[in-house]
């Protein structure tokens, strides 16, 4: 396992931004996990 060769990286990558809070309050938007 030590030796065996790395995956290779990904060539698409992304990055996206969104709120975890806005004044103490979770939004519900799909990026947010329920708490449910």
């Amino acid at each position: 396992i030590i030796e065996a060769p790395l995956p290779k990286a990904p060539l698409d990558t992304a990055v996206t931004v969104h709120w975890l809070a806005i004044e103490g309050v979770q939004p519900k938007i799909p990026e947010n996990a329920s708490v449910d």
